[in-house]
């Protein structure tokens, strides 16, 4: 979902991801939807939607996060772009994901002027990420690119 809304122009994602403490109470939600539990994912055929509730918190930087408000006084929390960043470099590097390596890359080249790199440098060189290279070769391709 952070990817549809950060590259709404190039991208569209197959599922939508939640972020919400209280599983349970989703459940009931999607159950009167005709959602079905299939593995980590709720699924409901008829309208073409697969969710996935990945963790109960969002990760990342608290003030880092955005808000994106829709009609009615609705609101989502997403992900800060750095976080997401740091994410899809972890699942490139780790999962040997190419769709994330793809993500990062095109993420740092449209919002690179807009990234805190230092910030970026200093969440990738933590033990559990270890990707400070990678993040490093993401800022210099997004500055030649602006270049």
């Amino acid at each position: 979902m952070c990817f549809i809304l950060y590259l709404r122009e190039i991208y569209s994602s197959l599922d939508v991801d939640i972020v919400y403490p209280f599983e349970d109470d989703l459940r009931e939600v999607f159950d009167l939807f005709g959602f079905k539990k299939e593995g980590r994912y709720f699924i409901q055929d008829e309208l073409r939607i697969v969710i996935e509730i990945p963790s109960s918190t969002l990760s990342g930087d608290e003030n880092r996060v955005e808000t994106v408000e829709f009609e009615n006084g609705l609101y989502c929390k997403i992900i800060g772009i750095e976080d997401l960043l740091i994410d899809r470099v972890n699942a490139c590097k780790y999962g040997n994901s190419k769709i994330d390596c793809e993500m990062a890359q095109l993420l740092s080249l449209k919002y690179g002027d807009q990234i805190d790199w230092n910030y970026m440098i200093k969440k990738a060189e933590e033990p559990q990420n270890d990707i400070a290279k990678e993040i490093e070769q993401l800022r210099k391709k997004s500055n030649e690119e602006k270049s």
